[in-house]
Parts: structure tokens; sequence; C-alpha cells
């Protein structure tokens, strides 16, 4: 078993055994190419017979005695035979998992950008990692683009033990400035009178824009709570914007079903764009959800 357990830590340590090459650079709007060259090596996995040290275990007895006395004070002693192990080193033939040299990586990356506008200011910060023969591209960006990367060609040659990898990205932005910076609060001083619903989001709000959608459900101590309506509310809902935050208000009698004395209401609203493809959709503050039960 130990054997079993020592040969997959080998196996397993073999992913990470190729090398890493990371490069960076920002983009800031102000050139439309940038090249990026990565070079890694590649690594197999290869086994051999070989001598390893181990434990082996001999076995042999021993007299063990112990003196036993009985209530009435009469003693006696009683001996038996005892198989000890005892451990020892030894050598065993064992086929073992060896990491080699098998090639080098070597990657020639483009990443042609869109014209954007030029009275947006960017600061998009990428980083290309190369593992071996795979690469992974990030971004930490300024928050107010959403970035996708779209591969346009790729050609890979080799040439005895390197490998050439020519890669083509096109790189657009989508401005998504107004989304952060009304969403990047959350949803703030909820109020519950009469039924009627109000919040605050950032300045900007707007039911263009944002998707707005409200869950309602029977609040119940014991057991699960009961969904009565999940729509999107945005046709009941008013906004008033006074240029620091936006007021929601949503009317529950105008809803159409009984709004019971218990209720949970759950809002969830975000920005109305498609995040398919994005490398920093994840970075993003473009939704925002609140869960409130009212008694």
């Amino acid at each position: 078993m130990k054997l079993l357990l020592s040969l997959i830590l080998i196996i397993s340590s073999s992913v990470f055994a190729n090398s890493v090459d990371i490069k960076r650079f920002t983009y800031t709007g102000q050139n439309n190419l940038e090249q990026v060259n990565l070079s890694t090596e590649v690594t197999k996995t290869i086994y051999e017979n070989r001598t390893v040290r181990s434990t082996c275990y001999r076995t042999s007895t021993r007299r063990q005695c112990r003196r036993v006395c009985s209530s009435n004070r009469r003693c006696r002693t009683i001996c038996r035979n005892v198989i000890v192990r005892r451990p020892y080193t030894c050598y065993r033939n064992r086929r073992v998992a060896v990491q080699v040299f098998d090639y080098e990586n070597i990657s020639d990356l483009t990443f042609s950008f869109d014209s954007p506008d030029t009275n947006t200011n960017f600061n998009e910060d990428f980083t290309i990692t190369q593992r071996g023969s795979n690469f992974d591209v990030d971004v930490n960006g300024s928050g107010n683009q959403l970035i996708r990367l779209r591969k346009t060609s790729e050609n890979i040659t080799r040439d005895n033990d390197v490998r050439y990898v020519k890669t083509d990205f096109a790189v657009s932005f989508t401005n998504v400035a107004l989304g952060s910076k009304v969403l990047s609060s959350g949803l703030t001083g909820v109020k519950l009178s009469s039924n009627v619903l109000t919040f605050n989001v950032g300045s900007g709000y707007n039911l263009k824009d944002f998707d707005l959608n409200l869950k309602l459900y029977r609040n119940r101590r014991f057991g699960s709570d009961i969904l009565i309506l999940d729509r999107d509310v945005r046709n009941v809902a008013k906004l008033n914007d006074n240029g620091f935050i936006t007021e929601v208000t949503i009317d529950l009698n105008e809803l159409g079903v009984n709004v019971p004395n218990n209720k949970r209401i759950i809002i969830d609203t975000k920005y109305d764009i498609d995040l398919t493809g994005a490398l920093n959709a994840q970075e993003l503050k473009l939704s925002a959800s609140e869960n409130w039960i009212f008694r």
C-alpha cells in the first residue's frame, strides 16, 4: 500500500514539474498591438526499475514471563513464547516514475486591440502565464471595461525538441462604467411601509440598462418558505434619482398577488450586458442582490 501511495504522489507531482514563464503588460489605449514571447520546458514521465532503500521485518521468538499472585498470596510465574517483528534496512527492486525533459515550448502571442473611444481612460493589466505547453490570460483592470479575448489564428510547428506556437488574439472592450458605479455599493436603505418597498442604489440607475427581479415568499418560522411570485418588476418600479443615489420604489400591492404578513423578499438586479467570453467578468461588480424578511 505504501508503495502504491508513493507511486501516486510521484506521478501527481509530474503535473507541476513543467517550468513556468510569466509576462505582463498594461494596456492604456495608446497602441493597437502587443506581442508577448514565452519559453518553458515541458517534461514527461518515464518509468525505471531502481533499487530503493526500504524497511523489511524479520520474525523472532522470545520468552516472556510474568508473576501472578492469587488472593491468598500464593504466587507463581507464567511464561509463554511471544512472536516479535523486528525492522531492518533492506533494498528492493521497484518501478518508479521519473520526470525527464521532453521539449521546449516557445510561444509568440500577438494581441490586437480594437479601436477604442479616445476619450476613455484605459488602465488594464494583462498577465500571461505559460506552464509547460499551456498558457492562461488574466486581467486586473480598471473596473470600467468588460474585456473579451478571441483567438483568431494559431500555428504550431515542431523542430526536434522545440515546439513553436504562434497565436493571434483579438481583444475587444465594452464600457461598463455605469454598471460598476451604480451597483458598487449594492442595495441599501431598505424600507417597507404598507407593502410599499423602497431601497437605494447608485445614481444613474435606470430600467433600460438594468434588469430588476423580485421574489416574494410566505415566510414560515418552521419549514421552507413558500414562493408566491418570481418576476421582472420593472413595469411597476418607480425611480427617484437625486444625483447622489437612486431611490427605487415597488408597490407590492400592484403585483397581483395576496401579500402575506410574514414575507421574505429577494431583489436581484444586474447590468443588462452579455458576459459571454469575458476575461474579467468575475472581477466586475455588475450585479447586486439582497434578501430581506419582514414580519
